[in-house]
């Protein structure tokens, strides 16, 4: 025998109550915390200690864990509001800090664990990535160490680095497409002379040559490709990058080179974006 988790009534297995319409009143509650906080975030006027009936009433129906779960999807939507032009500003940051330090202030929890509740899908991570972009086109390099394996000439400056990353090499290659006719001319018993005729076309192909997994990094004059294990290692001028092209899933650098003329990233798309920034920005510094 099961029960309700709203009502507390017996759900039998043969047939009895019918429990949907405490599902759709518990689905009008979390939709309900849903758009007020995503709305009072952008407001700048959430304050979990002085919010409506409304929202208490959803409180008392609901369980703790999915008030805190809708809370986190509130936020997270704000966040991609905020986000939807490509950065969060400063004032944008500071609608997204008063948000958690309210929630921290009202609640016996520290920050930390806060962020860890609020982060269910990944908004954390949003926040970061375009509060970054912002700063560093406002000139401001983000305050991250170079991973080992990186040796910077004089004038080079480290801007970033994601680990994980699967790398390919776009390779230009060449066959021929036809056929050849030819005869052989025996000239003595021991000696034959072979003459071939070539009708064929050389036609050339590309193909994406997978170099393996490792670290990508960025500095304002190179991009670097830190191989893992037996993974090879890549350094490009950045000078020699003529375009970018975002794909599924992560992008591609263009080089003006013949031999090497492009690299494959792959990548989430929230990374991806943010290398795309910083790899275009990355010669001003």
């Amino acid at each position: 025998m099961k029960f309700c988790r709203y009502c507390n009534k017996k759900i039998s297995w043969f047939g009895g109550i019918d429990h949907s319409v405490c599902e759709k009143t518990a689905s009008g509650h979390i939709s309900h915390i849903h758009k007020y906080t995503k709305d009072q975030i952008l407001k700048g006027t959430f304050d979990i200690s002085s919010v409506p009936e409304s929202f208490k009433k959803a409180e008392k129906y609901l369980s703790s864990s999915e008030v805190s779960d809708a809370l986190a999807y509130g936020y997270t939507v704000a966040m991609e509001d905020l986000a939807d032009d490509g950065m969060i500003d400063n004032e944008e940051g500071d609608l997204v800090v008063n948000f958690i330090n309210n929630l921290v202030k009202n609640s016996n929890e520290s920050q930390k664990e806060v962020l860890d509740w609020l982060n269910v899908y990944g908004a954390n991570n949003t926040f970061l990535q375009h509060r970054q972009i912002y700063e560093f086109n406002q000139g401001k390099l983000p305050d991250t160490e170079p991973p080992t394996g990186i040796i910077m000439n004089k004038g080079e400056k480290f801007i970033y680095s994601w680990a994980s990353v699967s790398c390919h090499a776009l390779n230009i290659k060449t066959k021929f497409r036809g056929r050849s006719t030819g005869g052989s001319y025996r000239l003595s018993k021991k000696i034959s002379l072979r003459h071939t005729e070539h009708r064929g076309k050389p036609v050339s192909y590309s193909e994406w040559k997978r170099i393996g997994k490792g670290e990508l990094a960025i500095t304002n004059k190179h991009l670097y490709f830190l191989g893992y294990g037996e993974s090879r290692d890549i350094k490009e001028r950045l000078s020699k990058v003529i375009s970018l092209e975002p794909v599924s899933d992560g992008f591609i650098v263009n080089i003006n080179l013949k031999t090497r003329p492009a690299y494959r990233f792959e990548m989430n798309s929230g990374e991806a974006w943010m290398a795309s920034n910083f790899l275009m920005g990355a010669q001003e510094f």
